[in-house]
């Protein structure tokens, strides 16, 4: 079926790590690059000063090539969902189907009903593979991207330095006390 080749051509790479990032490209030989699966729901694809420049927004990686996954709440695709089988009987009957407008992204997971999906660790806990791949794609469409920090070496010596520095002159129960509710805070 010509419609169908046409949808499925270019169609990329999903390598996921399981400490939250993928590779935005992979490099199987010295000739072949294949990009990220997601960067093909972008509008805009075009490298620019040697970078990749996604729908106007260029591709934040990090020195190894690979993007920060910016995870969403997985109730967010799931409140979204549908049955492939349904969806595709209430279009060849001409019906508006749920939650799909014109010009929309659709992301067809089918591993994701059949039992058989693959579930991955995040830093958000344990979630299906599906959802990452379509918080990478929430990412291409929207433009809300994850960068890496600028200066993190140093960010991590200057704050282990105070660390270091507020042990050092901090009793044990006020050091410990701090430390735990520092952590609370931030969560």
């Amino acid at each position: 079926n010509a419609a169908l080749s046409k949808a499925f051509a270019g169609a990329g790479s999903l390598l996921y790590y399981d400490n939250g990032v993928v590779n935005a490209f992979l490099n199987p030989s010295p000739r072949t690059v294949v990009p990220h699966i997601s960067i093909f729901a972008a509008k805009e694809r075009t490298f620019s000063g040697g970078k990749m420049v996604i729908n106007g927004i260029r591709l934040p990686v990090n020195r190894k090539g690979q993007v920060v996954v910016n995870f969403s709440r997985q109730a967010k695709y799931y409140d979204r969902h549908q049955r492939l089988g349904t969806a595709v009987q209430q279009a060849r009957v001409g019906q508006h189907i749920k939650n799909i407008e014109e010009g929309d992204t659709v992301l067809i997971l089918p591993e994701m009903f059949t039992g058989s999906t693959d579930f991955k660790f995040t830093p958000l806990g344990i979630m299906p593979g599906g959802v990452i791949l379509a918080s990478m794609i929430n990412s291409v469409l929207t433009g809300s991207w994850l960068h890496p920090l600028p200066g993190r070496e140093l960010l991590v010596l200057a704050l282990g330095l105070l660390g270091i520095f507020w042990g050092r002159y901090m009793k044990s129960l006020r050091y410990w006390g701090g430390g735990i509710g520092l952590t609370a805070s931030m969560a």
